[in-house]
């Protein structure tokens, strides 16, 4: 179609990700804004082809926490985990034309600089956080940039264990977590990105029980999913806000 511009996402599309289902939310939030809107994957990148690129990902970007910028954003970067061995993180990112980029980090540099406690092994401040493989980090000139610190510390203010289900499409998150039997587990849904959601458990309610019945929910629909939860009581040990 003429007109169209393509937009490389720093979202990262893979066996755990149902594209059709993807493309069902991005029609079911563009119905009433005339907008055309085509999916697609150039090696693990969600490319958006649209006329109108600006009011896409405004409208797309209020549905989730990091955002949903392009690669033409070249400081602030929502990144992915791909290895993380021996203390160092491997990550990558799209470029322009949608190839992948690759760098390399050392947990204990992000560590100390976000004003953690750094004395923990390296594997438990991974463990604690969602700094883990399969999963999303947003990054600022290669350091977790100041939206990732503010989404912990309201992690640790909201006082709530939370597990991170990556997957699933907005919408079929919303669904799962809306049936009867779950409805009564959580509290809240929050979208990190379009793949990557931060449920929270309610209060009273074990996390070992949350995140076994949510499993087995999981897969009895057939999902492919990575979950992991985050502990709020080793949340707060290795975060202390100054501003708390």
């Amino acid at each position: 179609m003429e007109g169209m511009v393509k937009l490389v996402l720093h979202e990262m599309i893979d066996e755990y990700v149902d594209l059709p289902s993807l493309e069902e939310w991005f029609r079911s939030i563009l119905k009433n804004v005339e907008i055309d809107v085509r999916l697609e994957v150039k090696e693990k990148w969600l490319i958006l082809e649209t006329e109108n690129p600006a009011l896409l990902t405004s409208i797309t970007s209020m549905y989730t926490l990091y955002p949903l910028q392009s690669s033409l954003k070249p400081v602030l970067r929502t990144c992915w985990i791909e290895e993380i061995k021996h203390g160092k993180i491997s990550y990558s990112y799209p470029s322009l034309d949608g190839s992948t980029i690759t760098e390399d980090a050392y947990i204990d540099e992000w560590m100390e600089y976000l004003d953690m406690y750094v004395e923990l092994d390296y594997q438990d401040l991974v463990n604690t956080l969602w700094i883990d493989v399969g999963y999303p980090i947003n990054l600022t000139l290669k350091k977790p940039s100041i939206l990732f610190r503010k989404i912990v510390e309201k992690l640790v203010l909201n006082g709530l264990d939370v597990i991170l289900l990556r997957g699933l499409s907005p919408h079929k998150c919303e669904n799962l977590l809306d049936e009867e039997d779950l409805r009564e587990l959580f509290v809240d849904c929050q979208h990190l990105t379009l793949t990557t959601h931060i449920i929270s458990v309610k209060i009273g309610v074990k996390l070992d029980t949350a995140l076994e019945k949510l499993e087995k929910k999981l897969q009895s629909h057939r999902e492919k999913y990575i979950l992991k939860s985050l502990k709020w009581l080793s949340l707060e040990k290795i975060f202390h806000p100054k501003d708390l």
